[in-house]
């Protein structure tokens, strides 16, 4: 599995804590800023990350600041990504299984969560629930994108 990584200035020391245990798992990764604990903006680094998953030459992503909902914005903005913030074991677990998220937004500055890095990189390499009801679900989803995304859809449309 390769995995796009990006922090802000808040999440510089937590990213480079993940980088240490994604290198002892074994994946490759490339760390797409930023680079110090400098004051930076999050778009910078959430675009970068979000475009390398998107064009599908990462095949997860992890966004790491302090309240996630910049970042996310961003990232859900990008074709093909599926961002998610996760601020607990479960929501990074279940975010993979039932919504095939791709990103995974740490927002370990705010919880402090000790064991996040197990955390995070379990949920990146979770299955994708391929039960009858979660394929109906995750089909509407990408019908739905995919109407928006044409513009055949407005606020007050259903699909």
């Amino acid at each position: 599995m390769k995995i796009a990584i990006g922090s802000d200035h808040r999440g510089f020391s937590l990213k480079e804590d993940l980088k240490d245990y994604i290198q002892k798992l074994g994946f490759d990764y490339k760390d797409f800023g930023t680079f110090s604990e400098e004051s930076s903006d999050y778009p910078d680094s959430a675009a970068e990350v979000s475009l390398k998953v998107s064009q599908g030459q990462y095949d997860r992503g992890i966004l790491i600041c302090a309240s996630g909902s910049g970042m996310n914005i961003v990232a859900n903005k990008y074709p093909n990504v599926r961002a998610v913030v996760a601020n607990d074991v479960n929501l990074a677990i279940m975010s993979r299984a039932h919504n095939n998220s791709n990103i995974i937004k740490d927002v370990r500055y705010v919880t402090k969560d000790s064991e996040g890095n197990e955390y995070i990189i379990t949920a990146l390499q979770g299955e994708i629930d391929y039960s009858n009801s979660n394929i109906l679900f995750l089909t509407k989803v990408e019908a739905l994108i995919k109407l928006v995304d044409s513009g055949s859809i407005n606020i007050t449309s259903k699909y």
